[in-house]
C-alpha cells in the first residue's frame, strides 16, 4: 500500500511540474496556437457545463467500447484458435501474423463502403484493436502447461473442459494485457475514424476546431480525449490487478 501511495504521489508531482512548465512557457511564448493550461481548463469547464461536448463524448465512447468489446470477443477466439498445434500448419496463426503489419487505417474507405459510415468506424476500431488481443492471447495460450491438460484428460475431460479449466485461466493474463493495450489504441483510432467523415465525436471536434483555427478548442478536445483514455486504461489496469491478485501479490 505504501508503494502504491508513493507511486501516486510521484505521478501527481510530475503532472503538476508538467502543467506548471506548460503554463510558464505558454505565458512567455505568448502564441495563439500554444495556450496555457489554465485557459484550456476553463474552456473544458465551459464545454462540459454547456453540454455541447457531452454529445461528442458519448458518441466517441460508444464507438470505442463497442469496437473494443467486439475486438475482445473475436481476438480471444482467434488467439486460442491460432495457438493450436496442427501438423500441416495453423492457418489462423498464419493469417494473424501475415496480416498484422498491414496499415489497417488505410482500409477505412473500404470499411465505410461495406458497412456504411457509422458501422465502418466501429469496424475500423474493432479490426485494429483485435491484433494486440489476438497476438497476446495466442502467445499465452501456446504456453498452456501440458501437464494440466493431461490431468483433465486423465479424469475423462474433453476439449470444452480443457478450454474452461486450463486454457482460459492460464491465458487470462495475456488476454487482460492485450485488452488494456488495445484500449489505448482504440482512442487513437477513434480520432482517425471520426475525422475522416464528418459526424459526431471528439475526433470530429478536434478536426473542426483545427480547420476553424480555434486553438483552445483543439487543446480542450484533445485533453478530454486523453483524459478519457487514461481513465479507461487505469480502470482496466485496476481490474486486471484485482483479477490477477496472485500475480501482483508477489
Amino acid at each position: 500500500m505504501r508503494g502504491s501511495a508513493a507511486q501516486s504521489l510521484y505521478t501527481a508531482m510530475w503532472i503538476s511540474l508538467f502543467l506548471i512548465a506548460w503554463e510558464v512557457t505558454a505565458r512567455i511564448y505568448s502564441k495563439s496556437f500554444y495556450p496555457p493550461p489554465s485557459i484550456v481548463a476553463a474552456r473544458i469547464y465551459y464545454e462540459m457545463v454547456s453540454g455541447h461536448i457531452i454529445v461528442h463524448m458519448v458518441a466517441t465512447l460508444a464507438r470505442i467500447f463497442l469496437g473494443l468489446g467486439m475486438a475482445t470477443l473475436f481476438g480471444v477466439s482467434l488467439g486460442i484458435l491460432s495457438s493450436r498445434r496442427i501438423p500441416a500448419g495453423n492457418p489462423f496463426r498464419v493469417a494473424v501474423l501475415a496480416s498484422y503489419p498491414i496499415p489497417h487505417t488505410t482500409l477505412i474507405p473500404l470499411l465505410i463502403w461495406f458497412f456504411d459510415v457509422e458501422l465502418g468506424k466501429i469496424a475500423l476500431i474493432t479490426l485494429i484493436c483485435l491484433y494486440p488481443i489476438a497476438i497476446s492471447t495466442m502467445e499465452w495460450a501456446s504456453r498452456t502447461p501440458r501437464s494440466y491438460v493431461e490431468v483433465i484428460k486423465s479424469v475423462g475431460g474433453g476439449s470444452r473442459h480443457i478450454l474452461a479449466l486450463v486454457t482460459i485461466p492460464s491465458t487470462l493474463p495475456g488476454i487482460l494485457t492485450g485488452v488494456r493495450i488495445a484500449s489505448s489504441t482504440a482512442y487513437a483510432v477513434s480520432y482517425i475514424a471520426e475525422s475522416f467523415v464528418e459526424s459526431r465525436g471528439l475526433g470530429y471536434m478536434i478536426n473542426y476546431y483545427w480547420h476553424t483555427l480555434d486553438y483552445i478548442g483543439v487543446y480542450a478536445s484533445i485533453s478530454i480525449l486523453a483524459l478519457l483514455g487514461v481513465a479507461t486504461y487505469g480502470s482496466l489496469y485496476m481490474a486486471e490487478r484485482r483479477a490477477l491478485r496472485w500475480i501482483y501479490a508477489g
